[in-house]
């Protein structure tokens, strides 16, 4: 058996293969051939897919959750970072197809399983589509990802909602450095903000400007929480 369908057997996914393989084909594939599709279609459809089931999730295991904690429990279940370290545990990386020199960051591992929902979504429906997010939602919760009243489910937005609350200016990103190649590169950000008349910074490296900045403002809200 080929480690694709022994990977797709080991959590239950009965969807075709031609599909499945979409759904695990990086952007940087293309380079090697151009007529195959990558998961970046599907990954809309997923993301899409993943969100309701996290919400569905989130209704059941705490009924009286209120709006804003609905939202801050499914961006702890969906965030980039803890879908990129769901993705590794599972072993993504080892049937991720890329280009022959591309090396793997956990946002490719974030985006391919969120494409493996949308692939499942579009062979088998939704049913299906809960099933599978049933076997992984025990990595979710090792990993810290269900917390309807985490200060960190949403960075950027909890940052920003410091700020109003302090009556302080808004944060400040200022992206301080850009390394590695173009298929692979990395971000960095620094976010400032001016309270208790100090300036308070941290900084995030991340492989998107959306995910240096989350990262920024993550570490940022820790050095606040400590304060």
């Amino acid at each position: 058996m080929s480690p694709i369908k022994s990977w797709m057997q080991k959590y239950g996914i009965n969807c075709n293969v031609v599909r499945f393989k979409e759904a695990i084909t990086h952007p940087s594939a293309k380079v090697d051939n151009t007529s195959i599709k990558d998961y970046e279609q599907l990954e809309t459809i997923g993301d899409a897919v993943l969100g309701l089931l996290a919400i569905e999730y989130i209704l059941d295991n705490f009924p009286d959750a209120s709006p804003s904690q609905l939202t801050k429990g499914r961006s702890n279940i969906v965030n980039n970072r803890i879908l990129g370290s769901i993705g590794k545990l599972m072993g993504i990386h080892k049937i991720l197809i890329t280009s022959n020199h591309y090396q793997i960051v956990e946002n490719d591992l974030s985006k391919s399983l969120e494409a493996i929902f949308g692939a499942i979504y579009l062979d088998t429906g939704m049913i299906e589509c809960g099933k599978f997010f049933n076997r992984i939602i025990g990595n979710v919760t090792k990993l810290g990802g269900i917390d309807i009243d985490s200060k960190y489910s949403n960075p950027i937005g909890n940052l920003q909602e410091f700020t109003q609350k302090e009556k302080i200016a808004y944060p400040e990103y200022i992206e301080i450095d850009q390394t590695g190649p173009d298929n692979n590169p990395k971000f960095t950000i620094k976010v400032s903000i001016d309270y208790n008349d100090q300036i308070i910074s941290s900084t995030g490296i991340g492989s998107s400007k959306k995910n240096a900045r989350e990262i920024a403002a993550r570490n940022l809200l820790s050095k606040l929480y400590r304060i």
